[in-house]
């Protein structure tokens, strides 16, 4: 007891008295020693505990964030015909007459949708932002241009083009300068959201049954408990395996592995239709229908038969790999920054092959 009192008493005379000829009791080499290997203890102990700290709050604010984007277009919905969720297309539709007019199909990518829900003030450019944010291309839009939301020019949000006559994409997510578009989704360039969400494209005109657009783009969907609408942007295509090492949207180089996960696991949040959010480790969260053409597993999803025509296989619904090729009726998260078709042909993404990491 006697020598842990005099080992105090020298620390206390180290850091509190002023050195003096007199004081000659000094630390020895064996006690400085001794004194730092306790504080790499201690260290070796805290810091651990302090990242997984720092790494489950930001898990817990990143799944604040993205049911707050869907309780925006839930409130949006409530106030829609039908209960539609926000479409830039319906929001500036062709024509110059508010509200009336076709839909302009052409204007339903994430870029302009997500943009005219902050220039209508239902979400802030900051929350599309991901705590946990890996890819040094995806930043918070903090120049957005507010001034651009002017209907009686026909002009609703940052990026958007007056429609009198026909359709068009907006401003080109290309363009820059001061006309330019400020918020852009092109994740190999500029993005200002970090988080996938459900295609926005309409139907074929001779399709016969209702994609899910349809279904799933609005206030109380039927099935919303099981399908995923928005949540953490995944691996392109949901392929798990394969790919050169050469390509940097494999899934073994893929930045979104590094968002939540280990650096070789894919692991994110999913928000369904109902508002709940769950952590998944993989692209087929527990619970979801199984689909056509989808992820064979015999054990989860037995193939009925007969299968229905044009159906080759039957399997889990992969939430970033678009499965149902025919009817777009299965769950698929992405990140689309311009759109491209018309209703003749189908409308689809531009560079949705790239438009990933």
């Amino acid at each position: 007891m006697d020598n842990y009192k005099s080992f105090f008493q020298k620390i206390s005379q180290h850091l509190f008295e002023k050195p003096t000829m007199k004081n000659k009791n000094g630390f020895t080499l064996i006690e400085l020693l001794v004194v730092m290997a306790i504080i790499a203890l201690l260290l070796g102990l805290l810091l651990p505990a302090l990242a997984k700290a720092r790494n489950s709050a930001r898990q817990v604010k990143d799944s604040t964030q993205i049911k707050q984007v869907h309780t925006a277009w839930l409130t949006k919905g409530t106030d829609s015909p039908g209960g539609k969720f926000p479409l830039a297309g319906e929001i500036n539709r062709i024509g110059l007459t508010p509200g009336r007019g076709v839909e302009d199909e052409l204007k339903n990518s994430h870029a302009n949708m997500l943009s005219a829900c902050i220039a209508q003030q239902f979400i802030t450019p900051a929350i599309l932002f991901s705590p946990s944010e890996a890819s040094s291309n995806v930043a918070v839009c903090s120049n957005y241009n507010y001034s651009q939301y002017k209907p009686a020019q026909d002009i609703y949000f940052d990026g958007d083009l007056t429609n009198p006559t026909s359709g068009n994409v907006g401003v080109s997510s290309q363009t820059t300068g001061a006309l330019g578009r400020r918020f852009k989704t092109d994740l190999t360039t500029q993005s200002a959201t970090s988080y996938a969400t459900m295609p926005l494209t309409a139907r074929q005109k001779i399709a016969k049954v209702s994609n899910r657009r349809d279904n799933q783009w609005k206030v109380g969907a039927t099935g919303g408990s099981k399908f995923p609408i928005t949540g953490n942007r995944g691996v392109r295509n949901g392929i798990v395996t394969g790919g050169a090492d050469s390509d940097p949207l494999s899934y073994s180089n893929s930045l979104t592995l590094k968002i939540h996960g280990a650096a070789n696991q894919w692991e994110g949040w999913v928000c369904y239709n109902d508002g709940h959010a769950t952590f998944s480790n993989g692209f087929w969260p527990e619970g979801m229908d199984c689909v056509a053409n989808g992820d064979l597993d015999t054990a989860s999803c037995p193939t009925p038969t007969p299968l229905p025509a044009g159906v080759t296989k039957w399997g889990l619904d992969n939430i970033f790999n678009n499965n149902d090729t025919q009817g777009n009726s299965d769950a698929y998260l992405c990140v689309s920054k311009e759109l491209q078709g018309s209703e003749a042909t189908g409308f689809t993404s531009r560079d949705e092959t790239l438009n990933w990491d």
